[in-house]
């Protein structure tokens, strides 16, 4: 968590979530080993105070298949009830890019917030034109090789 708008953004980016956050930035690889781990940092702007905790769920769609990376953000500082109007989140985690029955292809990278648990979450409203029904949306490819 950072006062100042990080300088390296990666693949600059403008998604609001609920008038809430903005997602300004993602950095990835563009290409990754099947199977290897790597890591993606996604960067926030909060706009507004969240009254919950979110976490954030990173799936990777492709030929029929899914990988994730859903985790709760910048867990080891201080939990999203507590992120102030002109913060920034520089969120880093490490994802496995699928296993070895994944195909070798391109994987969209869908981003969203949620809470909750399986069967019972609910999807942080995207703003953005482009989200998909469940609230996802689309900010990149990673190409599994």
């Amino acid at each position: 968590i950072v006062r100042d708008r990080p300088s390296d953004l990666g693949t600059p980016v403008s998604v609001n979530f609920d008038n809430k956050l903005e997602l300004i930035g993602v950095r990835m690889p563009p290409s990754v080993d099947r199977g290897q781990t790597f890591e993606l940092t996604l960067i926030f702007e909060v706009k507004q105070r969240l009254r919950r905790n979110w976490d954030i769920f990173v799936h990777f769609d492709g030929a029929g298949q899914r990988f994730q990376g859903d985790h709760k953000p910048a867990e080891k500082f201080c939990a999203a009830s507590q992120w102030r109007p002109g913060d920034y989140i520089v969120d880093t985690v490490k994802i496995e890019a699928g296993g070895l029955g994944y195909p070798k292809t391109d994987y969209r990278m869908f981003v969203g917030l949620f809470t909750g648990s399986a069967g019972n979450w609910t999807n942080m409203k995207v703003i953005t034109p482009g989200a998909d029904e469940a609230n996802r949306f689309p900010v990149g490819v990673l190409r599994i090789k």
